[in-house]
Formats: C-alpha cells, structure tokens, sequence
C-alpha cells in the first residue's frame, strides 16, 4: 500500500504525452509533480483522488494537480476499460502559462487542480474528441489543441471539486496513519463495487453506503 512517485519521461520536442495505461490488477496508489487529465471509459469504477472515494459511471473526465495522490482508475475493473491520459511537463504551468496574460484563466485552472476537478455534460463529450485527435495530428498543432483544451476546460461549469482542502503529497506524509486505513479499506472492499453499483440510486450513482466516509 506504499505510495510511489511516479517518474514521467517524455519525448525530446514535445510539452506533453498522451497514452492509453492498463493498470487492471496492480494497485498503483501515487503522485507526480506533473499535472494529468485523464478520460477513464467503464460500466463502472471508483475514482480515489486526495482524500475523496466516489464512484463513477459510464465515463469520467478528470483534471489531477501537481503531486496529488491519486489510484489508477482502472483497478480491477473487469470489464471493458479505455483510458487516456495527457501528462504534461512539471513546468507547463510556470514557462508556457504564466508568462502569457491571454492564459489567466487557464492559469487558474491549473492552480486549483490539486482540488481534482471532475468535468461532466458538454464539456467532457467535446474535450474527449479533442483528446482524440491529439492522437493524429504533429507537434505545434497538438499544443495548440492541448491549450484549446484547457480554455474549454476554464470556462466550463459543467465542473465537481472533489476535494475541499489541500491534499498533495506534503499533507499525505503529515497524515499517514490514517491513510493507511484508507488504503486497506479499499484494497479489501474494491470487488463490492458490482454490489454497490446495484444499491445506487441511478440518479446520483455518486453517492453510496457501501463507500466509507473519512
């Protein structure tokens, strides 16, 4: 249940990568400095992000700050999963955003991200198509695709802060103890998810009891 830092390598010339992890039976509890948007695919799973357990249905769309601790969102998930994960280099937000006035808003996102933002409605559908066509096309564009992105992602409303205070890896190493019974908690309780999905209600699929309250 050890967390681990992640280390991120990217290729010469290019800001960010985009790939697509399969993680399905490693428990992989981590953080890194780079901040990640991830598009997870699945009838059902559970999303662990700082300090907030909740479940999703169907799809989640999901922006996760600098040195957040955070569970791949495909644990155990046995049924068909896809996902995709943008990375982007640790000093995205420093050389490439700050420095541009134009930039505010993104800026602010960014800066919040370590709350986890969970994105919904219009704003996942159109960002995750542009996701994909990141995919195919070359370097410049793709940056400019990523900062399109962004602006979309800034100016949505269509947007859940998952966690209220601030929960990078320097408040984990001042709460150990007690995210060690977390950990264990949703190591021995994962596979209830099936079960749990059939006691929620279908129009809050967020919310249930067979998930703990810390």
């Amino acid at each position: 249940m050890k967390i681990q830092k992640e280390i991120i390598d990217f290729e010469k010339g290019k800001s960010f990568k985009l790939f697509s992890p399969s993680l399905k039976d490693c428990f992989f509890w981590h953080y890194h400095p780079e901040i990640e948007l991830v598009y997870v695919e699945a009838i059902n799973g559970i999303r662990h992000i700082g300090k907030d357990i909740s479940g999703f249905t169907n799809s989640d769309l999901l922006l996760i700050g600098s040195n957040v601790p955070h569970l791949n969102f495909d644990y155990k998930i046995q049924t068909e999963c896809r996902q995709m994960v943008l990375q982007m280099r640790e000093n995205f937000l420093q050389d490439i955003i700050d420095p541009v006035p134009e930039f505010d808003d993104i800026r602010h996102l960014l800066e919040r991200s370590y709350l986890g933002l969970s994105f919904s409605g219009d704003t996942k559908r159109i960002v995750v198509e542009k996701m994909h066509s990141l995919m195919t096309t070359g370097n410049f564009d793709s940056l400019i695709g990523l900062i399109e992105i962004l602006q979309i992602l800034a100016n949505s409303n269509e947007v859940k802060e998952l966690n209220n205070e601030d929960t990078r890896i320097k408040w984990f190493l001042n709460d150990k103890i007690r995210m060690g019974t977390i950990y264990d908690y949703i190591h021995e309780n994962y596979d209830k998810k099936n079960e749990c999905q059939s006691h929620c209600s279908n129009s809050k699929p967020e919310y249930c009891g067979f998930l703990p309250v810390f």
